[in-house]
């Protein structure tokens, strides 16, 4: 993406300068389309995903989601496409791995949800409670309701945030999130710190079990993640 060149920290890590070369040597670095066994989604069309890829084949169940993308004016936000972050993290809660093997006693809270798709799966997956939050836009947050309301996926909150404000909206019960969902947030390093605030806002610190899932490719440039290296 263009706004990698906005960030001028080198870490002279050899994955960087691997990573820093593909569009050097392919001329294209593709960062949001994905080809993998369990989601495998073009942004505009249903998604077919297999929520116990584990099982045998013959025995695991398929579910096809009406996903949409938002709409054009919401392009400046990067929206407008589903990106591999994000179906890298739908590929763990199908499997259930770390964190996601077992949701039913997990709330959920997505930043940054773009079409949603994570949030959705984690409800399928047995979360009792899922709030799916993106930035305060209207043609964002219409099309995350659309996503949800369009499956009839129960569970689902769609709310609208601005890292760094106010959390009240997103914890009206006051009830805060144990598993907190990020993918492919880290890209705008004037809002690490806001988003930052964010979570330590809505992350539940007196379950031990609480964890925050963040999910980065290497566009987002190593130096942006370390912030978020604990």
């Amino acid at each position: 993406m263009s706004n990698r060149a906005d960030f001028h920290e080198e870490s002279g890590v050899s994955e960087d300068l691997f990573s820093d070369s593909l569009e050097s040597i392919f001329g294209h670095h593709q960062v949001c389309s994905f080809d993998g066994s369990i989601c495998n989604p073009d942004a505009r069309s249903p998604v077919k995903v297999n929520l116990e890829p584990n099982l045998p084949s013959k025995q695991s169940p398929w579910k096809t989601l009406d996903m949409r993308i938002p709409d054009q004016p919401t392009n400046g936000l990067f929206s407008q496409m589903q990106w591999d972050s994000g179906l890298y993290l739908c590929d763990m809660i199908c499997d259930g791995r770390g964190p996601f093997h077992n949701l039913s006693n997990k709330r959920v809270l997505e930043f940054g949800a773009g079409t949603g798709l994570p949030s959705l799966l984690s409800a399928l997956k047995g979360s009792p409670h899922v709030v799916c939050s993106d930035y305060d836009d209207h043609y964002l947050i219409d099309n995350l309701r659309r996503n949800v309301t369009a499956n009839s996926v129960r569970n689902v909150d769609v709310v609208g945030h601005i890292w760094g404000q106010d959390v009240a909206p997103l914890i009206p019960d006051g009830r805060k999130f144990n598993l907190i969902l990020c993918a492919d947030t880290l890209w705008m390093s004037d809002q690490l710190e806001n988003l930052l605030k964010s979570l330590t806002a809505t992350i539940d610190k007196q379950d031990e079990s609480s964890r925050v899932v963040i999910i980065a490719g290497f566009h987002t440039n190593r130096p942006r993640k370390r912030c978020f290296e604990w």
